[in-house]
């Protein structure tokens, strides 16, 4: 078996860990290795030759995808209400995809000669790493997590359908009641996931092959006024196992935003804290 052999069985398999020992890393980063790796397997197969077939291939494809992008984007932009602001962007885009399909027109030609002698190593390395991204060995972020009966909008323990959450409604139901104070009274329920790249130690998730283990944490708040008390304990994602008692800490509120792993709006879970309390922590480390 040749190297060229070799390095194209190896591709995808090396792809995959190498998603799997970056996940999580910056985009930027990412992308600056799946660039280098694929022009290592693309020169080691082909030499030079590979290396400029591949990224020629690439730019080529690139730009077909953002022309394609770009005519969509098109007549949604052009529904949009606000169109003081939408306008120069149609424009802009209008512009964009003419002067791209006058060089698509001139590159596809190269690039279909080109796809009949890029090397398939570095294309299987790029697949192996989305391979991992999408079908992951292990978990490595809190994507499903919004479906948790505690996060889920419509499940009633947030966003009760009666003006109410659950345990404001029936604050009976909260585990541990006797570990607050006797005359707080719970107005609001929120329940947000945490450590979404941190594994069950706390220690960061990427550059390793470590899962992820991610926490949910529900913060109870008194009714709204200055100086308004809150507290908060942490649970297990799926069986809700309490793992600390509840501490009195600050309002989550301002704390709270996204999860939103690689801009891709399938894996986004809110509210996400994206450090526990102080207070928390603590217990955890207990």
């Amino acid at each position: 078996m040749n190297r060229a052999a070799v390095l194209t069985l190896l591709a995808l398999p090396l792809g995959y860990l190498l998603g799997w020992l970056l996940y999580g890393v910056p985009e930027e980063i990412v992308l600056l290795v799946v660039l280098i790796g694929a022009a290592a397997f693309a020169y080691a197969v082909r030499q030079d030759r590979g290396v400029i077939a591949f990224f020629t291939l690439l730019l080529t494809l690139g730009l077909g995808v953002g022309l394609v992008l770009g005519v969509i984007a098109v007549p949604i932009l052009a529904g949009n209400s606000e169109t003081l602001v939408a306008a120069p962007l149609i424009a802009g885009l209008l512009l964009l995809a003419l002067v791209g399909l006058g060089v698509f027109r001139r590159r596809v030609g190269v690039a279909l000669r080109l796809a009949l002698t890029t090397p398939l190593a570095p294309w299987l390395w790029m697949a192996g790493i989305l391979l991992f991204a999408f079908f992951p060995a292990v978990r490595v972020d809190c994507r499903g997590l919004q479906a948790d009966p505690w996060m889920d909008y419509g499940g009633g323990f947030t966003y009760g359908t009666v003006g109410k959450r659950l345990w404001a409604a029936q604050p009976g139901l909260i585990p541990d009641r006797a570990e607050l104070p006797d005359d707080f009274v719970v107005d609001d329920v929120r329940s947000s996931v945490t450590r979404c790249f941190q594994d069950a130690q706390g220690r960061p998730r990427p550059l390793s092959f470590r899962a992820s283990a991610p926490l949910l944490v529900v913060h109870l708040t008194g009714p709204v006024q200055p100086g308004m008390d809150a507290y908060a304990a942490v649970f297990t994602p799926g069986d809700h196992r309490k793992l600390t008692p509840w501490a009195r800490t600050e309002t989550p509120y301002s704390e709270m935003t996204k999860h939103y792993p690689y801009l891709y709006p399938g894996w986004v879970v809110f509210p996400f804290l994206p450090e526990l309390p102080p207070e928390l922590e603590r217990a955890l480390k207990r």
